[in-house]
């Protein structure tokens, strides 16, 4: 087992054993009416139509523990008015009578998704309004906001047409549309801490700036993160930042697409970033589309402010002045491996950049008449059409500009290793994909091979004692593509598991070699049409191999407020690790809550549970049940990968220094199921019956139970493996242990009841 800690004053290992399942304590409330009404304040699962969204909220800003509110598919559009004290982390607090959802306390919200959970605003008012709590919305559209012109400190209940936030928010596979603010922040208001994560920003209207997003720091100094989102066709009417406008605060975008948004009369059609301490850093995103009536079409930055760009792809701005694709105002402009090209502005004499700049190396920048560089200019190219493709889905969750044959883009990039830091290329391109695919990165936020052609395998090597996962690179895959391993003399190894990207440059697949030859072997790619490109003596296969996996912490750990924890976790080893069991512990009463989905445990035909949505997550473990523990499972572990996991952690005012451990164990199986593991198992869902059924499972049903293991790991391992090949390496799956073992306990205990 390897196991990790990481404190605050903090010096011991938590023992993480899960023998019978005890879930934690946790405040779960089902929403189960579309209705707006404000007394519907129950949420009894027992009793039908006694739960609002709205009343759940009530009820969870009147608890002293956090909350989950689920909220189930359905259109809920608000209409009553109730009172609010809404407390903001920068302007102080206000007492509201509004339509809007007022948040104060800490809570998770989980929609359906957002094509399916819309919270309508009926433009009355705020859709949301989050005080200075610690919040999570999932899955939920935010649609059909409209900020009231309310006196405030700065206008900034004016902003936010549908969320006004003034504390600690994560948006999460979200959509925030349709919503209009006579401040700023048509979308969004930030007064505090905000991060949006695969979602979309679309279609908002700020009456002054920041159509999608503001970021507003008057007070202090805000923070805002996107990641792997779009910020698109939103309007900045008289203002700055059509897409986003960073007041002074500290914005970072990555993986993300700002495209179509619109400042008609004044600066910054996508991105507006100023006021000083503004810092705006743009990593793996694309800036396209974009339209200002006066300066930067695409980005904005002004005196004193700083941006840096690394990997980033500027292009089809417009400006009603100069700068269509960046206009620096005498501020810092630091760009590295950046592509800047094909944008416009009215006068033609600046279309892609005005302004200086600090250049790091490798940037493809088509007239750079009026932005003069300093630095490192090595490997710059100007004067050339960069040959982009049409804004387009090209695999990934963002659109992007694909690079065409013959771009002077292609392997110009830097030839440091990618992911090293300083003027290297960032190890990923916009769309999640390893660089580089051929001899170097390719400028931009695109990484694009040739012709059809195989370029990698990673890894490039495994043992012949089980699976392995693999991602094939190159250009020119067709969906429909096979992958096989051939030798001469040799059965070929063919792929079981194949998924090309969409933009044919990459295919994630799955081979077992177990008992197969060491050696080397070629690797081949077949198109539907029967065309192939080899990778000669691509992959080797070697003797034996067996898992190598290991687990650290990466955060800082406050005593005021949730801290943010990444789990960083992986394999080092030369074969996958299949059903690896990993624990989270900490001190009980420390708040510890997952930022990651968990997917239910799988179905089979005498499942009888079927929604696990309000079976917990955590036991208590340790002596005397001080330790609260998230016991989990992960489908598989790539050899050669790395994975991470996001939790926060809110420590007691009085508590005692104590410590966070993460535990990542022998995996299950290895290929065989482990007879312990399988053991360990059963044990834990017979221990868990009595005390949740009243029921004790004799020996008679054991090896029933037995059986249901054995296909549950099974199923867990296959639908694990499946999801992260069709994600190209993505979507990493994780199973929640204590579901598992309570499946299996309730299947245990029906069979006893009724044999």
């Amino acid at each position: 087992m390897t196991s990790s800690k990481l404190g605050l004053l903090f010096a011991f290992t938590v023992a993480a054993a899960l023998t019978a399942v005890t879930p934690a304590a946790g405040a779960v409330l089902n929403v189960d009416t579309t209705t707006d009404d404000a007394s519907l304040t129950g949420c009894d699962d027992a009793t039908a139509n006694d739960c609002s969204l709205r009343g759940a909220i009530i009820k969870a800003n009147g608890l002293a523990e956090a909350s989950t509110i689920i909220v189930p598919v359905g259109t809920y559009v608000l209409s009553q008015a109730t009172s609010c004290l809404f407390r903001s982390h920068q302007f102080g607090s206000a007492s509201l009578n509004t339509v809007s959802l007022c948040i104060d306390a800490e809570l998770t919200l989980v929609g359906a998704g957002a094509g399916d959970t819309i919270i309508d605003g009926n433009f009355a008012d705020h859709v949301v309004m989050v005080s200075d709590r610690s919040v999570e919305i999932r899955g939920v559209t935010v649609r059909n906001g409209s900020a009231p012109n309310v006196s405030s400190f700065l206008g900034n209940l004016a902003g936010g047409g549908g969320i006004n936030n003034g504390g600690t928010l994560r948006l999460v596979d979200c959509e925030v549309s349709g919503n209009t603010a006579l401040g700023t922040g048509g979308g969004i208001f930030n007064g505090h801490s905000l991060t949006v994560l695969r979602s979309t920003i679309a279609d908002n209207i700020a009456g002054q700036s920041g159509g999608g997003i503001e970021n507003s720091s008057y007070l202090e100094v805000t923070t805002l993160e996107v990641q792997n989102s779009s910020v698109t066709a939103n309007h900045a009417a008289t203002g700055q930042g059509g897409g986003v406008e960073n007041f002074g605060g500290v914005a970072v975008v990555g993986g993300s697409t700002i495209s179509g948004n619109e400042a008609p009369v004044a600066l910054g059609g996508g991105i507006y970033n100023a006021n000083g301490t503004g810092v705006l850093t743009l990593a793996n995103s694309t800036v396209s589309g974009n339209r200002s009536g006066s300066l930067g079409g695409g980005i904005f930055n002004a005196q004193n402010s700083r941006a840096y760009l690394d990997n980033v792809t500027v292009t089809n701005n417009f400006s009603g002045n100069d700068g269509g694709g960046i206009y620096n105002n005498v501020g810092t402009l630091s760009i590295a491996n950046t592509l800047i090209a094909g944008n416009h502005d009215v006068f033609n004499s600046d279309p892609d950049c005005r302004g200086p700049f600090i250049s790091r190396g490798h940037n493809l920048i088509q007239n750079a008449t009026n932005c003069p560089s300093s630095g490192d200019t090595t490997g710059n190219v100007t004067g050339q059409d960069p040959r982009l493709g049409a804004l387009a889905d090209n695999g990934g969750p963002t659109r992007t500009h694909g690079l065409l044959d013959g771009s002077p883009a292609i392997d110009a990039g830097s030839a440091d290793v990618p992911g090293t830091g300083g003027a290297a290329c960032t190890a990923l391109d916009q769309r999640g994909f390893l660089r580089p695919l051929g001899g170097a990165c390719d400028i931009g936020a695109f990484e694009r091979g040739g012709a059809f052609s195989v370029a990698k395998i990673q890894p490039g090597s495994s043992g012949n004692t089980g699976t392995v996962s693999v991602l094939v690179t190159g250009n020119g895959f067709l969906q429909g593509a096979t992958v096989k391993l051939s030798r001469v003399g040799q059965s070929d190894i063919v792929a079981s598991v194949v998924q090309p990207d969409a933009g044919g440059s990459a295919i994630a697949a799955a081979f077992d070699l177990a008992g197969r030859p060491a050696g080397s072997w070629d690797v081949v790619v077949v198109n539907p049409d029967s065309t192939s490109r080899t990778l000669s003596a691509g992959f080797t296969i070697e003797e034996g191999g067996t898992p190598d996996l290991w687990a650290d912490v990466v955060g800082l750990i406050r005593r005021e407020g949730p801290s943010t924890l990444t789990i960083l976790y992986g394999n080092r080893g030369k074969v996958d690790a299949l059903a690896v069991p990993l624990s989270i512990s900490a001190p009980a009463g420390y708040a510890l809550k997952t930022l990651f989905a968990i997917t239910q445990p799988p179905p089979q035909a005498d499942q009888v549970l079927t929604d696990f949505a309000q079976v917990p997550l955590t036991v208590q473990a340790g002596a005397q049940e001080r330790y609260d523990t998230i016991p989990l499972l992960l489908p598989i572990v790539p050899a050669g990968f790395t994975g991470t996991l996001q939790i926060t952690l809110s420590v007691p005012p009085d508590a005692v220094p104590d410590a966070l451990s993460v535990a990542i164990d022998t995996p299950y199986l290895t290929p065989a199921l482990n007879p312990e593991a399988l053991n360990h198992l059963v044990a834990g869902a017979v221990a868990y019956a009595p005390g949740a059924f009243h029921v004790t499972i004799p020996s008679s049903v054991v090896p029933v139970l037995e059986q249901y293991v054995r296909n549950q790991l099974q199923l867990v391992v296959d639908n694990g493996r499946m999801a992260l090949v069709v994600s190209l390496g993505e979507a990493q799956q994780v199973f929640s242990l204590p579901q598992l073992q309570i499946d299996a306990a309730i299947l245990g205990a029906l069979r006893t009841l009724q044999p």
